[in-house]
């Protein structure tokens, strides 16, 4: 058997084209309302969004355009600022100043010790020499080729110290005895030489640019001693006799 649908028709009522439709009707009563609520805010929704300029205004402007500001309070905020920028100049001139000392520490710390390998530098040769001369046979060597040797050698070392500023103090006999430059040791009576000069040295002394490191040592000729012993160097008072 076969079997048959039944179509089941709607009747539409029939509308009338004059009368808006409901999806019309909804687009309408939304744009009513953002028109209500710009209204209501101040709002133009024709006028275009503003754009605010924010100048740049500095303290002194606020102190000057601030007329609510006392006197009184304007006179302390301008001297905070005074304040302010003082602290900020010492604080960096003091910076300043701890680097300059740190580098000059630096820098005298460099120098000094390029000052102490220039001097080990000169004294490398005169060592070298002091090997060599070690080094010989004894056995093949006379006495006096061995003096002459190490004379040669303090005549280099005495070379290379001068070559750094130094000097040697050597006075010899009959010269002026001096306080500044030398020491005297011992009082020695030599003929011919007269009182308060120099009799020997015993020992040499140095300088380096002027100044003593070590004073030379020296036997001086002693001044002669008057002779009082004749006469009264005081007088004693006579005793009182009791009665």
């Amino acid at each position: 058997m076969r079997k048959r649908s039944k179509q089941k028709t709607e009747q539409h009522e029939p509308t009338d084209p004059n009368q808006p439709s409901a999806s019309d009707s909804a687009s309408d009563s939304a744009s009513d309302s953002a028109s209500d609520l710009a209204s209501d805010s101040g709002i133009d929704s024709a006028e275009e969004p503003r754009v605010w300029e924010i100048e740049d205004v500095s303290e002194e402007d606020l102190l000057t355009e601030d007329d609510t500001l006392s006197p009184d309070e304007q006179r302390i905020a301008e001297l905070e600022i005074q304040v302010n920028e003082l602290t900020d100049k010492y604080q960096r001139a003091l910076a300043d100043f701890q680097n300059y000392q740190r580098r000059s520490h630096q820098n005298e710390r460099a120098e000094r010790q390029q000052g102490v390998r220039d001097v080990l530098q000169s004294l490398l040769g005169v060592l070298d020499h002091f090997d060599l001369a070690l080094a010989q046979d004894v056995q093949a060597v006379t006495t006096e080729q061995i003096v002459g040797g190490v004379k040669a050698i303090k005549s280099e070392l005495i070379r290379v110290l001068q070559s750094h500023g130094v000097q040697l103090i050597s006075p010899e006999q009959g010269d002026e005895f001096d306080p500044n430059q030398h020491e005297a040791v011992v009082n020695q009576e030599v003929e011919g030489i007269d009182p308060g000069h120099i009799a020997m040295m015993l020992q040499a002394g140095y300088t380096i640019n002027d100044r003593v490191v070590r004073p030379a040592k020296v036997a001086v000729t002693p001044h002669p001693v008057s002779d009082t012993s004749g006469e009264d160097a005081c007088e004693t008072p006579d005793e009182e006799t009791e009665d």
